[in-house]
């Protein structure tokens, strides 16, 4: 959370624009001019709430996180998001689902959509010391 008071309106205002789709959070490819919105969500996303479960912690924990202005600017918020602003010539992505001419592509980036990916190690349980 910023610390000066005029910092501190300006990122409440830029959060109340957010309107909790959890859109931006789902990664994303880009194939020549086309940035495709994955349906991968962020390993941090609670999908239940739409909301980031490291928030206060995310450009640290998740190198791939970026600021809403950085995602207007590489055009990987949806058309209809508040922080787009109606920019009329603001080149929106597509949806992975509305295209399927990607998937294939798509699947080799994140073959967990396919269930083939590797599994993570489960924890071991703990060892008891004998009495």
């Amino acid at each position: 959370m910023p610390d000066d008071d005029a910092e501190k309106r300006r990122f409440e205002a830029s959060e109340a624009l957010c309107r909790r789709c959890g859109v931006c959070c789902h990664h994303k490819v880009r194939f020549g001019d086309v940035v495709v919105i994955t349906d991968v969500p962020c390993e941090f996303l609670d999908t239940a709430t739409n909301l980031c479960a490291v928030y206060p912690e995310r450009f640290r924990r998740q190198p791939l996180c970026s600021t809403a202005e950085s995602s207007v600017a590489a055009g990987a918020l949806p058309g209809d998001c508040p922080y787009v602003g109606g920019k009329s010539d603001y080149p929106a992505p597509v949806l992975l689902a509305d295209h399927p001419e990607y998937e294939q592509a798509v699947n080799a980036i994140f073959p967990e959509r396919l269930g083939h990916a590797p599994k993570p190690a489960k924890p071991r349980p703990a060892r008891r010391s004998r009495p």
